[in-house]
């Protein structure tokens, strides 16, 4: 199942649950989770650290029993690069 949830700047925290026993694609859009209808969205894995540029699609093979949260942003200067939209990635990309 998704949850989904305004943060104070606007951006939502998408978090995608896998309830059952075997891994799982768990799906949704950004319009479904909240967010204005926009040309793309600054999205940012906030378990793997890591930033991606979304259509609108928001998907992940999530494990068994786990859980995958995402920080999802409609603001288009974020979204132009979404590897920096919250902050610099962790250190290990730098080597």
């Amino acid at each position: 199942y998704v949850l989904s949830k305004e943060l104070t700047d606007g951006d939502r925290a998408v978090t995608l649950f896998n309830a059952g026993d075997q891994a799982q694609r768990i799906e949704t859009s950004a319009t479904a989770a909240g967010l204005p209808e926009r040309g793309g969205y600054a999205v940012r894995d906030l378990w793997r650290h890591t930033g991606y540029e979304s259509a609108g699609a928001l998907a992940a093979t999530v494990p068994a029993h786990g859980s995958v949260v995402l920080r999802v942003s409609a603001d288009p200067e974020e979204a132009a690069d979404a590897t920096w939209a919250h902050g610099p990635p962790p250190m290990s990309a730098w080597s």
